[in-house]
């Protein structure tokens, strides 16, 4: 913040004076002057407040007025709300602002008696600052100390406080202690959550930037008496202890129960105050005493619709009026004159003063910016409440917009006449890429405004925001997936604000048609098809498939297979390549596998089978079932074919218990049931041979063979001739024929 001011001679305030009266300007520009008697009978200074400090302004250790006091709640010290401010430039957090602690102390009033201050006086006792009965007392101060326009001016502040050890060094304790031991404080990430009036912290309290750094500097008074005051900081020794700043000054902590003071501290966001005024200045010291002047939403200063101000040489005749909430007959006109715009931090004032009846301001330097307020003045130690500055020379640039579709539309609101926008209004519009563009290449694709915009009316930084088709928002640089968008742009602020918008879609890209698909797999009824990534594949080049595999195909036929690279979400999929394959033919020797369809259950082909004849197999292997039947007939690739014999060895699975010789089995080789657990063979068959069933039963542990040929009778006749060619002595084990 800074404060450029020179004294101004009691001659030169009267000629100001006067100068408003007749519609002149002094010759000679001042940066602070009298306005004459408020209502409290000071005398009122005008200093603008920037960002830095200067040796003229507010400065660390000076003093606000800040507030209004509440008798039925508190206990005072002061006349009035009190502060001392700790550090003038910046809030306590680092942030651009002001950093103000209470000078003195405050108690609670409960029914007219003193009532202390207890941290947290619950059941369980924490000295955490987040929910603690000290926060809640801050909340309700704010709430009943500060009008609604100074709670806007007061920042909601976030913090962290690190870890802090105090030594008090030298300090002496006559009734306890010889020397003050070391302090510690707990880390506490965000302590300061969005609080507007808080506690210091045990590190601040004991800052010597912030002119705390000595005992003597942190006694803080209630009434007549140095006493304690409450810190925010939890103690690293207890759970139930928070820091204090004792009688003396000492940085200590003690239980979150005990009886204290309040000393609030808060800081203040310069953006909602306007200037400060200097009511009273220490002769010995120079720090100086301040009242504020902020911003107040309730009063409002216009040009009346259907007027305009009007400039004539270094005269210009201003019609206004004042409305608002918080208007009344006491309000008033004001002119304020600077030589850059107000809020510049370097900006000199060079007029304040109230408007007068025939509504003429004099303008020296016709460079100079003159605005007008809408200002309620209060007493000495009160704030003083003014609508937002209101340029009204040079014409200032106030822009509203609308929006249709992809245009947004700009009307120059401010006073006087526009330069920029020549008709009333100007328009720019939202482009969408490019159409030859939105094909997906892996590149962001970015609307834009039309290029002969007016960068004056919209201004920047531009920000164009991405939407998919769900309405979430996305970073510019995806906007790059195939699919559907919205870009939109918005100008003015708030509710305000008119958002223009123009959809687009970025199309899936072409590929290149693949190399036609290969055999990696050919057996008799299907064939599989090397894999090429991120392809699909196809019979008929219409129905597609992820798996390179296809089967039920028909033995030794030509078939057309079609390979493309599949659709994803940025590619269409590529045209169709295509190659044609014959599947296997069965011969004889062949090992056919999962014959039939039966897992597990294998032939091996003797005789291969024909459209018009039957061929012929020899049962290899069977499947680990407790019951297995060897079929009269075993159809494989669209054939038949008889099963004539039992190869060696078919049977070793070890859950084989039964099984049972088709119909067709002419041959059982020697060794057929080796190594089998099955107890029991039936017999369909009536085919067989002494010589067909030599060895057979070597090496097995079949005990049973049961003839079920067909009828009684003929089962009788076939078991008596097998027990002829079942004997121990052809088949290699005595087995019950029956």
């Amino acid at each position: 913040m800074r404060e450029k001011r020179r004294k101004a001679t009691a001659f030169a305030i009267v000629f100001m004076a006067l100068c408003l009266i007749m519609g002149t300007l002094p010759g000679v520009a001042v940066q602070a002057y009298s306005l004459g008697e408020d209502s409290s009978g000071i005398e009122k200074t005008i200093q603008l407040v920037g960002t830095d400090t200067s040796s003229e302004g507010i400065r660390n250790q000076d003093h606000i007025w800040f507030g209004t006091k509440d008798e039925e709640n508190y206990l005072w010290t002061d006349e009035a709300p009190y502060w001392r401010v700790l550090d003038a430039d910046h809030m306590n957090n680092g942030e651009a602002g002001m950093l103000l602690l209470s000078e003195g102390l405050i108690a609670n009033n409960a029914d007219n008696k003193l009532s202390y201050v207890v941290f947290n006086p619950t059941s369980q006792p924490s000295h955490i600052w987040p929910g603690s009965r000290a926060q809640d007392w801050c909340g309700a101060f704010l709430t009943n100390v500060f009008s609604r326009m100074e709670q806007e001016a007061i920042a909601a502040t976030h913090k962290s406080d690190k870890p802090y050890s105090h030594f008090n060094e030298g300090v002496e304790w006559p009734w306890r202690f010889d020397v003050c031991p070391d302090a510690e404080w707990n880390y506490l990430e965000n302590i300061l959550n969005g609080d507007k009036v808080f506690f210091l912290s045990a590190q601040e309290a004991a800052s010597s930037n912030y002119g705390l750094g000595t005992q003597a500097e942190r006694s803080a008074y209630f009434m007549d008496g140095l006493n304690h005051w409450w810190l925010r900081s939890p103690s690293r020794l207890s759970s139930d202890m928070a820091g204090e700043v004792t009688t003396f000054g000492v940085i200590n902590d003690d239980l979150v129960y005990t009886y204290m003071y309040a000393r609030p501290a808060f800081n203040l966001d310069l953006s909602n105050v306007l200037f400060s005024t200097k009511v009273y200045a220490d002769p010995d010291t120079g720090s100086g005493t301040y009242k504020l002047t902020v911003k107040d939403d309730g009063l409002r200063i216009a040009i009346p619709e259907g007027e305009d101000i009007s400039k004539d040489g270094g005269l210009i005749r201003v019609p206004h009026v004042i409305s608002g909430e918080n208007a009344d007959e006491d309000t008033k006109a004001v002119v304020l004159i600077t030589d850059r715009e107000y809020t510049d931090s370097e900006a000199e004032l060079k007029y304040y003063g109230e408007l007068g009846d025939d509504g003429i301001v004099s303008l020296e330097d016709d460079s100079w910016y003159v605005y007008l307020l809408a200002e309620n003045r209060n007493g000495e130690k009160e704030t003083d409440y003014a609508s937002e500055p209101l340029q009204i020379y040079p014409h200032a640039h106030i822009f509203s917009y609308s929006a249709e579709g992809s245009v947004v539309t700009a009307k120059c609101k401010g006073i006087g006449t526009c330069d920029i926008t020549d008709e009333s209004e100007l328009t720019v519009n939202l482009e969408a890429p490019e159409a030859a563009d939105l094909v997906y290449d892996g590149s962001a694709k970015a609307a834009m405004l039309s290029a002969d915009y007016n960068d004056a009316v919209f201004s920047g930084p531009i920000e164009i925001r991405y939407f998919d088709e769900n309405d979430n928002e996305l970073a510019a640089a995806d906007v790059k997936n195939a699919g559907k968008y919205v870009a939109r742009v918005s100008f003015g602020k708030g509710a305000s604000a008119a958002t223009a918008q123009v959809e687009f879609e970025i199309r899936k890209a072409d590929r290149e048609k693949p190399e036609p698909p290969a055999a990696r797999k050919v057996t008799y009824t299907g064939i599989t098809l090397k894999k090429t990534g991120g392809c699909e594949y196809s019979m008929n080049g219409r129905t597609w498939q992820d798996s390179a595999a296809f089967t039920g195909l028909k033995e030794n036929r030509k078939y057309t297979f079609y390979q493309r690279i599949k659709e994803d979400k940025n590619h269409n999929a590529s045209p169709e390549s295509s190659a044609v394959i014959r599947t296997a033919r069965v011969k004889a020797g062949d090992i056919i596998r999962n014959a039939g369809g039966r897992k597990g259950q294998e032939v091996r082909v003797d005789v291969r089978a024909t459209d018009k004849k039957n061929g012929r197999v020899t049962y290899t292997k069977a499947p680990n079932r407790k019951y297995v039947t060897i079929p009269k007939f075993i159809k494989m690739c669209g054939k038949r074919y008889a099963v004539a014999a039992i190869g060696q060895k078919a049977f070793t699975g070890k859950r084989i218990r039964t099984i049972t010789a088709g119909a067709n089995v002419k041959k059982i080789a020697k060794y057929a049931f080796k190594k089998s657990k099955a107890k029991k063979l039936i017999v369909k068959t009536k085919k067989l041979t002494k010589r067909n069933v030599k060895g057979c039963l070597k090496g097995s542990a079949i005990r049973t063979i049961k003839v079920k040929v067909g009828t009684k009778t003929l089962n009788k006749k076939y078991i008596k001739k097998y027990k002829k060619i079942f004997t121990k002595r052809n088949t290699g084990k005595k087995a019950t024929v029956k």
